[in-house]
């Protein structure tokens, strides 16, 4: 299967799928995967109509509809999985037309019969992708992001695309006319504070062991989290975003050297895939509690550190 940059990729250069099936858990990612169709479209035909239907069949006889006077269609329908079987056989349909199915996630083994019609199944969106993506769809905009405030958004990610487009399109609003994204800008709008927060500088100690260091970093973001508990989510979700780069960066050293940044590929080298996985584990058990506050959030945080410490050997 293809990645969803090399689909983004192919659409925009005109590669536009007469019939395709879009198969994902994500909303958020085929809402936007759908909008980058009509994008593509728009740029080919200007002026077309989006049609949608609830029944594959219904899509399938509109779709092989011809008339002079139609305009350009895309017509978009929700498929089931029982119901992927009359895709089997791809179904013939009018010139200028584009047929799109979606649905939940279909693992690949199922969409095996589906030999004529492009199938483009997306399990899961891996972090680098989506640190392209928001990059481009920037830039694309008109504006401009440091690669700390990607970092600082993506430490938001929760399994919904469309949210992290949508805290994007607030970013680009609340710069306006600086034209430029930087971490101090992520923190106001999502995290909700003005003041210098760093979570790089409070990750990057404790996965060297530096107690001193990052006790005094989190002793420091007391008052501010006093009045936003974001803060401590927001450093929650950033270990784990450097933990799925990690992670990457473990895979790529499979068949490649390592590249990037030289403190990750580091502790990719170092670090086993079960330690990671441990971490990931401590990590899911402070976020909730942490998050809504059953103990001081500040106390919570210190022992979600120290169980880190613990599982690094640093205690």
């Amino acid at each position: 299967m293809k990645g969803i940059r090399e689909i983004i990729k192919e659409w925009k250069g005109g590669e536009l799928p007469g019939i395709c099936l879009i198969s994902t858990d994500d909303k958020g990612l085929l809402n936007f995967l759908i909008e980058t169709f009509k994008s593509a479209v728009i740029s080919k035909h200007k002026n077309f109509e989006v049609i949608r239907y609830e029944s594959p069949v219904s899509a399938i006889e509109s779709a092989r509809s011809f008339s002079l006077l139609l305009k350009p269609r895309i017509i978009i329908c929700e498929i089931k999985e029982k119901e992927v079987e009359i895709l089997k056989n791809k179904p013939e349909i009018a010139g200028n037309t584009y047929l799109i199915f979606s649905s939940s996630f279909i693992p690949f083994k199922e969409l095996l019969n589906i030999k004529e019609v492009a199938t483009f199944s997306i399990k899961e969106i891996y972090e680098e992708d989506i640190r392209e993506i928001i990059r481009e769809y920037i830039s694309s905009s008109g504006y401009k992001i440091t690669e700390e405030g990607i970092e600082i958004i993506l430490s938001f990610y929760t399994g919904n695309f469309g949210e992290i487009l949508n805290e994007v399109e607030k970013l680009m609003n609340y710069v306006g006319s600086r034209k430029k994204i930087e971490a101090k800008d992520v923190l106001e709008v999502i995290v909700g504070t003005s003041r210098e927060v760093n979570p790089e500088e409070v990750f990057r100690a404790i996965m060297i062991g530096d107690k001193k260091e990052v006790f005094k970093l989190t002793n420091d973001l007391k008052e501010q989290a006093k009045k936003n508990a974001n803060l401590w989510i927001l450093l929650i979700g950033y270990i784990n975003s450097k933990l799925r780069t990690i992670l990457e960066i473990k895979e790529k050293m499979r068949t490649e050297k390592g590249k990037g940044d030289s403190f990750l590929t580091l502790l990719a080298g170092r670090l086993k895939y079960q330690k990671i996985y441990e971490i990931f584990d401590i990590l899911r058990e402070y976020d909730i509690p942490i998050k809504y506050g059953y103990i001081p959030r500040h106390i919570l945080f210190d022992r979600l550190v120290l169980s880190i410490f613990s599982e690094l050997g640093f205690l």
